[in-house]
């Protein structure tokens, strides 16, 4: 019998005779640390939770609806008209932002 399995029987025998169950050394080592219990954390996308205010919670983000495609910056490529890469365009852009 391998001591994983004696150490069952045992266990299962002082459950069954009604004794109180002690922990070994060898099943502390072995058994994993049990993470504490947290309540869940909450989200905005809960039911009944109050909507954020503000401009930027209030834009929905994802795709652009059909009719506004050929509006988007994808499809107008600026960066294209001043002949430089798109990632050099959004950094120059994202520069003059953090200025004003």
């Amino acid at each position: 019998m391998t001591p994983r399995a004696r150490r069952k029987a045992l266990i299962a025998a002082a459950l069954s005779s009604g004794q109180a169950r002690q922990t070994t050394e060898a099943e502390t080592i072995t058994q994993p640390a049990t993470a504490k219990a947290r309540a869940p954390a909450s989200s905005s996308h809960d039911r009944g939770a109050p909507a954020k205010s503000g401009p930027r919670e209030a834009a929905k983000r994802g795709r652009p609806r059909i009719e506004d495609r050929d509006k988007t910056l994808n499809a107008t490529k600026p960066w294209a008209a001043l002949g430089m890469s798109r990632r050099t365009w959004y950094r120059r852009r994202g520069e003059k932002l953090k200025a004003k």
